[in-house]
């Protein structure tokens, strides 16, 4: 990761707070008007939280995939203007609270207007747009595309639960009933699909603008993998999870030393940052691809983890 060589004044602004008429910040005008007030304040970094999209808290530390975006984030006023949805639909977001973000409404409603801007992308988009769409689903679907479409479909299947507390069959990935579940839920796979592709085709405009700006971008990046995400359900063998999903846990040395308790993320395996088993948290290479400078979270010199058993107490003992 190539370090900022020269001093620069900067700002720290996470997208959510951007200023919008539709309850949350979005990759829209007040993006763009953001890095033109930077650009006339001489500012020259902007620095923001990690872009996936949120689980259970909203916290943007707990992502549902290290490499989606957040379709929260996607800016409606682009697409009512590309044909994906229209203006009464994007009405309903309106009687949201302007000056804080109310998840709790804002979610529903706008995860079913874009669900049906990804139901009407075949029909609606350009031939270029879906030559894009396609490439970009080439380039990733293997690596995470594929499984967070099917791991947003059981989400929802499941009434957000955690992935630990699916069916068996879908937890544990059957192949029999994964095979099902692709033929009946095909519409709403590649729907989700799409909502990915307009969301990078979205914040890659943006991050060419702000390179005409001479803003630098700094994105985010949470040190752990989320226990109930599409990382943890798709590749278990790579993280401290017995047969069950129990997981081993972590937690800061000095805070286990108070009696704290641990935080929930699983780990990896001791001696798994050797090899190649790491190339699923590779983050800073792979999407978002938020930012030209990417920062980790929590970087504190000499910074200690004491692993702990998810069902043992913090009582100093661990590893």
């Amino acid at each position: 990761m190539t370090v900022l060589q020269d001093r620069r004044a900067g700002v720290c602004l996470h997208l959510t707070s951007l200023p919008g008429p539709r309850g949350v910040g979005e990759i829209g005008r007040a993006a763009y008007r953001f890095i033109d007030a930077m650009d006339a304040m001489e500012l020259g970094v902007w620095q923001f939280l990690p872009l996936a999209p949120t689980g259970y808290g909203d916290s943007p530390y707990q992502p549902l995939s290290v490499y989606a975006g957040n379709p929260l984030l996607i800016d409606l006023e682009l697409l009512e203007q590309d044909g994906f949805v229209t203006a009464d639909e994007i009405s309903d977001l309106e009687d949201l609270p302007v000056g804080t973000v109310d998840f709790d409404r804002l979610i529903p409603l706008k995860s079913q207007i874009l669900a049906r801007a990804g139901e009407r992308f075949t029909q609606v988009a350009s031939s270029a747009m879906r030559a894009a769409r396609d490439e970009f689903v080439a380039e990733h679907d293997s690596a995470w595309l594929h499984d967070f479409a099917l791991f947003e479909v059981l989400r929802v299947m499941h009434q957000q639960r955690a992935w630990h507390e699916w069916d068996p069959a879908f937890a544990r990935r059957d192949p029999a009933a994964m095979k099902a579940l692709e033929k009946t839920a095909r519409t709403q796979i590649e729907a989700i699909k799409s909502i990915q592709y307009l969301f990078f085709e979205q914040w890659s405009r943006l991050k060419a603008y702000a390179v005409e700006k001479r803003v630098r971008l700094m994105g985010d990046i949470p040190i752990f993998v989320a226990m109930d995400s599409a990382d943890a359900w798709a590749r278990p063998e790579l993280l401290n999870l017995d047969e069950d999903a129990n997981r081993v846990r972590r937690c800061p040395a000095r805070l286990l030393q108070r009696g704290r308790a641990a935080l929930g993320e699983p780990t990896l395996p001791l001696g798994a940052a050797r090899g190649g088993r790491l190339r699923m948290v590779g983050r800073t290479r792979s999407p978002p691809d938020e930012a030209r400078r990417s920062r980790s979270d929590r970087p504190l010199p000499g910074f200690r983890s004491v692993l702990v058993r998810a069902s043992g107490r913090n009582d100093g003992s661990g590893r």
